[in-house]
């Protein structure tokens, strides 16, 4: 992700979802076993956003220093899901992956980002943001 980020104030996860009591819509819709493979509780899964048939899950580890993001089909969830993990740090930027229909990045909420227009990132959520193939 080639886009200019400036840190602001930073202060836990930056991502506000996974600190709210989950609801019905965060279960996680997908095999179990990709989280424990990954290292994720599943408890952790939270919705954070659905856009263009997609929806999107970020899930932590169980002492919060690593998320994931999965996004899924939302028509047909057990067709699997695309995703990446990465570092809870103090970084504005925490994961992103690629898969043919485009690229999607994990970002903390206060992050303070340039220029993501001008290079193709569209923001759907406060922590999410895609751009195309």
């Amino acid at each position: 992700m080639s886009v200019a980020m400036l840190s602001g104030c930073a202060s836990g996860s930056g991502i506000p979802a996974i600190h709210q009591q989950a609801q019905e819509e965060d279960r996680w819709p997908g095999d179990q076993a990709l989280l424990s493979d990954s290292g994720m509780a599943v408890d952790t899964s939270r919705l954070l956003a659905s856009h263009n048939d997609l929806d999107y899950y970020v899930t932590t580890s169980e002492d919060q220093k690593m998320a994931c993001l999965f996004k899924f089909e939302h028509a047909d969830p057990s067709e699997g899901a695309m995703g990446g993990c990465g570092g809870l740090g103090g970084t504005d930027f925490i994961v992103e992956f690629s898969t043919p229909e485009g690229h999607t990045a994990l970002v903390r909420n206060d992050a303070e980002i340039r220029n993501y227009e001008s290079e193709g990132w569209q923001q759907i959520h406060e922590n999410i943001f895609i751009k195309g193939p």
